[in-house]
């Protein structure tokens, strides 16, 4: 809401005021930042001061910026020195942020220079200095080389920064490879790492490949990862085989880990079988994780097809992993579907995790059904307690008084079992 007052108020101060014509900037007297400006202003019209001050009146917060930006700009545009002058007496808060974003791009349009210097002592919070962005944004725009040149006046930290991100962003969007050069040749390591991520990260909607071959060589770990997320984020959305490729040369750690996600479930829209064969591509403590989010996508595209692959797996850990996953999913949407499938698994530590989650996602659409479905499994069934506790947990949760009833008309036992591992817990 403060960015679209701000821009309310910006577009008042660049409209031709009528009647008079507003000074330019560069006459102002620049000698005296701390009290205001030192040549005589003259005073305020009290209309605009009266109109600005009946803005604080307002209680609703969205009202009062509305009001306070339209009127502000107004006496601004009208007599900018004045309004200048008292914007620079008033106490910080909101309004003073919002008049610091409607003067200071407005000065800057013919006084560059008194524009940063006035930003250098007005702005001084990391809000503030979001006027940075105004600024160089608009400088940018009109007279590239000039903002470049104006970079000097900026102190070190968030004030540079986000000139600096500024201008690599609007140089990237016109010549890519000029602002590549000019970034990669900034003196300042700090600034050079900045100004290359933002030139970068333009660049990676066009170019993935290259964005990621330099950004492994110019940036730390943290803006490498920053980066490779966004740009495999875009070429899965637009090229997931083309992104598959690129993240398995990725170096195995997290960030391979948390693109394949996405990647596998782009894939696996498209084609499960080809997920499927590119997953096993990946390193082996990955690959549990991400053909979960495969399974997820085909789960709702063919179920029966998902199951099958789940239910050939070679039996072992990573089989009992997949199962356990799916057939919790699954039977959340056709617990009588992933019954009959879990009856027909061959391996009997596969079909024990099956029984256990199904019981679990069942009861997650209805518990009651589920709970009294795994009290008649065999007493001796090994996923029997397990899955009986996970189903009822659900329904105490759901109805407990329900729940209580139906655990009163249990064997003894039972009713041990469900005290013992969730009643007492409370």
């Amino acid at each position: 809401m403060l960015a679209a007052v701000v821009g309310i108020g910006i577009q008042l101060v660049h409209r031709e005021p009528s009647g008079e014509r507003v000074r330019p900037f560069h006459s102002i007297a620049v000698t005296n930042f701390s009290g205001g400006v030192s040549e005589a202003s003259p005073a305020p019209a009290t209309d605009y001061l009266a109109e600005v001050l009946a803005a604080f009146r307002e209680a609703d917060p969205t009202r009062r910026a509305v009001l306070f930006g339209t009127s502000f700009g107004a006496w601004f545009e009208h007599d900018p020195k004045a309004a200048l002058a008292w914007l620079r007496q008033m106490p910080q808060g909101n309004e003073y942020t919002q008049g610091l974003f409607i003067a200071l791009p407005a000065i800057a349009k013919n006084d560059p220079q008194y524009a940063l210097v006035l930003a250098s002592d007005m702005a001084t919070t990391h809000e503030q200095k979001a006027v940075y962005n105004l600024i160089f944004d608009q400088l940018a725009k009109t007279d590239l080389a000039s903002a470049l040149n104006w970079l000097p006046l900026l102190p070190a930290g968030t004030a540079r920064e986000n000139a600096l991100r500024t201008l690599a962003d609007n140089w990237s969007g016109k010549d890519a490879n000029a602002a590549l050069d000019w970034a990669k040749n900034l003196e300042d390591p700090h600034d050079c790492a900045v100004a290359l991520e933002s030139v970068l990260t333009t660049l990676a909607a066009t170019d993935p490949w290259q964005t990621l071959a330099l950004a492994s060589q110019n940036l730390d770990a943290a803006a490498l990862s920053r980066l490779a997320q966004k740009s495999l984020s875009q070429l899965t959305a637009t090229d997931p085989q083309a992104a598959a490729e690129l993240v398995s040369k990725l170096p195995a750690g997290e960030l391979q880990k948390t693109a394949a996600l996405n990647i596998a479930r782009a894939l696996a829209a498209q084609d499960p079988n080809l997920a499927l064969n590119w997953i096993t591509t990946l390193p082996a403590d990955t690959q549990p994780v991400v053909l979960n989010n495969a399974l997820d996508i085909w789960l709702k595209t063919d179920p029966a097809a998902a199951a099958q692959y789940v239910a050939q797996m070679p039996a072992g850990v990573a089989q009992d992993a997949a199962i356990s996953h799916f057939a919790e999913n699954w039977a959340a949407k056709d617990p009588a579907a992933t019954i009959a499938w879990a009856d027909h698994l061959a391996s009997s530590s596969a079909q024990n995790s099956a029984i256990i989650s199904l019981a679990s996602g069942w009861a997650r659409t209805d518990a009651a059904a589920a709970t009294q479905w795994t009290a008649q499994l065999r007493v001796n069934d090994p996923a029997r307690a397990e899955a009986f506790k996970g189903a009822y947990s659900y329904w105490e949760l759901a109805d407990l008084a329900a729940a209580e009833t139906y655990r009163s008309t249990l064997s003894e036992a039972d009713r041990t079992l469900l005290k013992s591992s969730i009643l007492a817990q409370k």
